[in-house]
C-alpha cells in the first residue's frame, strides 16, 4: 500500500506536460501597445502644434514691432535733416523698397523674384505726406504669419499711433 501511495504522490506532484516545456521570450510590441502608443502621440501632438503656432505667430510679431519701431525712428531722422517724410525705404538708407524681414530680425531686400522663403513680413512705408507717414509690416503670404487672424497687417504711423489690420487686443 505504502508503494501505490508513493506512486500517487509522485503522479499528483508532476506538474503536466505543456508546464515542463521550456517558454520561449516574447520579443517586441504586440500590435495593440503600437496602435495605443500611436494614439496617444497623435492626441498630444494635436494638442501641442497649435500651441506651437501661436507662440511662433507672437515671436514674429514681436520681430516685426521691433523693425516698425526702428523704422519710425529712421523716419524721425531723415524728417529733422530734410523737414520732409521718406516716401518709400531706399530714402531711409535701405537697399530696396519694401523691405522682407526675417524671423531672426534681418532684413531680406526685394530682388523682384518673389518674396524669400524665410521672410515674415514685408515692411513698407505708406501714406507719406508732409503731416506725416505711415509703416507697416504686411505678414508674407503662404506661411505661417499669413494666418495670424489676431493682427495681420502691423502699422504705426507719425503720431505714434499704433494699429492692427484686426484691431486685436495683444499686437502691441
Amino acid at each position: 500500500m505504502q508503494g501505490m501511495e508513493a506512486q500517487q504522490k509522485k503522479q499528483r506532484i508532476r506538474p503536466p506536460f505543456e508546464l515542463t516545456r521550456p517558454r520561449r521570450r516574447v520579443r517586441g510590441f504586440s500590435l495593440i501597445e503600437v496602435v495605443i502608443v500611436v494614439a496617444i502621440v497623435g492626441i498630444l501632438a494635436s494638442i501641442a502644434f497649435p500651441s506651437y503656432q501661436n507662440v511662433v505667430i507672437r515671436n514674429n510679431r514681436a520681430v516685426a514691432r521691433a523693425a516698425l519701431t526702428d523704422l519710425v525712428a529712421r523716419q524721425e531722422s531723415y524728417y529733422a535733416q530734410t523737414k520732409t517724410y521718406a516716401d518709400n525705404l531706399t530714402q531711409l538708407g535701405f537697399p530696396s523698397s519694401p523691405m522682407f524681414l526675417r524671423n531672426n530680425g534681418g532684413l531680406a531686400p526685394d530682388t523682384g523674384s518673389g518674396t524669400p522663403s524665410d521672410s515674415i513680413y514685408s515692411l513698407r512705408v505708406a501714406n507719406t505726406n508732409n503731416r506725416g507717414f505711415q509703416v507697416e509690416a504686411v505678414p508674407a503670404p503662404g506661411i505661417m504669419q499669413s494666418r495670424d487672424t489676431d493682427c495681420g497687417t502691423l502699422s504705426i504711423n507719425a503720431q505714434g499711433k499704433k494699429a492692427s489690420q484686426f484691431s486685436g487686443d495683444n499686437c502691441f
